[in-house]
């Protein structure tokens, strides 16, 4: 049993963050860092306050690792409280998701354009593809 432990507990310890990133990546929890604009959307905004939002995000997606977090978000899915406002770009969405130095952030793009990629999205496996070439 002493010896079960001084081998399992070591990995456990090693490999219980990972398994805790990937749950959390595919339930789509983290909280928001209160600078993220993703933060900052009111629940009861307008159309204008949507788009107004989106195009801050855009603007800052190179400023800043919380720009490029948010605008990576964005790419993923096009939209802002269901009002449209950038055409999705899944490459863009995982080239910024890496460059923010987030690994929570790489790895919710990576889990959410794979599904897609594997649900025979065209767009987003020829995006996996380039990624996985590039690295």
């Amino acid at each position: 049993m002493r010896k079960l432990l001084t081998i399992a507990l070591p990995l456990l310890l090693a490999l219980g963050p990972l398994a805790a990133t990937d749950a959390a990546a595919r339930s789509g929890f983290k909280l928001l860092p209160k600078t993220s604009l993703w933060a900052q959307i009111p629940q009861n905004g307008s159309k204008a306050d949507f788009k107004a939002i989106c195009d801050e995000m855009i603007a800052r997606q190179n400023a800043s690792a919380i720009g490029m977090m948010d605008a990576s978000s964005l790419y993923m899915h096009g939209r802002i409280m269901g009002t449209s406002c950038v055409k999705v770009d899944y490459y863009k969405a995982l080239t910024l998701a890496k460059a923010s130095g987030d690994a929570f952030t790489l790895k919710a793009a990576l889990t959410y354009i794979g599904g897609k990629a594997r649900d025979g999205v065209g767009k987003a496996h020829r995006a996996m593809e380039k990624f996985e070439r590039e690295q």
